[in-house]
C-alpha cells in the first residue's frame, strides 16, 4: 500500500532527549539496500560501506538508514542511495524486497540507551545499471568497497549482514562466517 497522497514527510530531527526515549522503548524502523553490480555473467559484487557511526561503527555495512514518516519504503531506498552514495534514480533499479530482519546492539546512535539498541531493517535488492558508475559517500561512511563472494567468505561478517546476504540469494552458498557478538 502506498502512503496517502498529501501527507508531508517528517524530516526534521526530534530533540535528542525525546529520540533517546523513543529508542529506549521502541525499535527503530530502517531500510537497508543490498546494492550490487554485475561484473560478469552470473557474477555480482555488493557495495559495502565502512560505518563511521554507532551502532556497528567501523564495520562493513549496507547503505541505508531510518525510515522517515510519510515516505514509502521504496522511496526511502531511493533517498538513502542518493544521500549516502550520490546515486540518482537513473543509475539503479530497485528489485525485490528481501525481507525484514532484527538487528540489536549494546551501543546505539544515542549513548546510554537502556537495554541497548534495536532496529528492524527492511532490506531491498537494487542493481547498479553501470558497474563503473562512481560512488560519492556522505558523512556517515568512511569509505566503501565493491565486495565479491570470495572476499565476503574470507571476512568475518556481522550476523545481520550474513542473514541479509543469505536471504538475498545473490550467491549460491550460504554465509556462515559470522562474528560472535
Amino acid at each position: 500500500m502506498d502512503i496517502l497522497k498529501g501527507l508531508t514527510p517528517v524530516t526534521e530531527r526530534m530533540p535528542m532527549a525525546i529520540y533517546k526515549g523513543v529508542l529506549d522503548n521502541l525499535p527503530l524502523a530502517c531500510v537497508d539496500v543490498v546494492l550490487h553490480r554485475i561484473t560478469a555473467p552470473k557474477t555480482s559484487d555488493v557495495l559495502m560501506v565502512h560505518r563511521l557511526e554507532e551502532p556497528s561503527k567501523g564495520m562493513l555495512w549496507f547503505p541505508g538508514g531510518r525510515i522517515v514518516k510519510n515516505v514509502g519504503l521504496t522511496d526511502m531506498v531511493r533517498v538513502h542511495l542518493q544521500r549516502e552514495c550520490g546515486l540518482d534514480d537513473s543509475t539503479f533499479d530497485i528489485g525485490r524486497q528481501i525481507g525484514t530482519f532484527d538487528y540489536s546492539s549494546r551501543t546505539g546512535v544515542v549513548p546510554g540507551l537502556n537495554e541497548g539498541f534495536h532496529a528492524l531493517g527492511t532490506c531491498y535488492l537494487a542493481r547498479l545499471k553501470n558497474p563503473n558508475h562512481p560512488i560519492s559517500l556522505d558523512h556517515t561512511s568512511r569509505n566503501y568497497e565493491w565486495t565479491n563472494e570470495s572476499a565476503l567468505r574470507g571476512a568475518t561478517l556481522h550476523p545481520y549482514i550474513a542473514e541479509v546476504l543469505n536471504a538475498s540469494r545473490l550467491f549460491e552458498q550460504r554465509f556462515d562466517n559470522v562474528a560472535s557478538l
